[in-house]
């Protein structure tokens, strides 16, 4: 990755035949692990959150270090841990702060914003719950909308709160 956040998705054939499309492996962005190793019968996908530029490179073996997608599938997996939506919404909201975001005078910028069916998909929940959870930390006033829905706002009782 040479600058920019992305997204990176893969679809897999399930064992009781479905077909798992658009899955969230992982995030990336300039200065993350340079590879990433993804199973045969995948297909991935590079979804651009900000302007992207990067380098896509095949391999015939991979490094012996750690890879991208495992560091996210661990990351992602504490996520989807807590019991509740709202719990796992603050963890995912948490964790994204931290890889990309961004220490401002009213709080931390968090320089992409998913959509909510996107949130649902990373922490294991529905969309309407997503939307009713994001509304109620509008509401509480620990999150918020700047540039136009381009980057969100997040308060420090929302950031660093466990």
């Amino acid at each position: 990755m040479r600058e920019g956040i992305g997204r990176i998705a893969a679809g897999f054939s399930h064992p009781s035949g479905r077909r798992c499309s658009d899955v969230t492996l992982a995030f990336t962005a300039n200065g993350d692990c340079p590879w990433l190793c993804l199973p045969a019968a995948s297909s991935c996908l590079l979804e651009a959150q900000t302007p992207l530029r990067c380098e896509l490179q095949p391999v015939a073996r991979s490094p012996v270090t750690p890879d991208l997608i495992s560091d996210w599938l661990l990351e992602l997996h504490l996520v989807r841990h807590p019991v509740g939506a709202d719990l796992r919404l603050r963890s995912l909201l948490q964790l994204l702060v931290q890889r990309f975001g961004r220490r401002c005078s009213a709080g931390y910028q968090l320089p992409l914003a998913l959509g909510h069916a996107r949130l649902a998909e990373l922490i294991g929940s529905t969309r309407s719950t997503v939307t009713r959870q994001i509304s109620q930390l509008r509401h509480q006033g620990l999150l918020s909308s700047e540039g136009g829905g381009e980057a969100l706002l997040l308060t420090p009782e929302l950031v660093e709160r466990g």
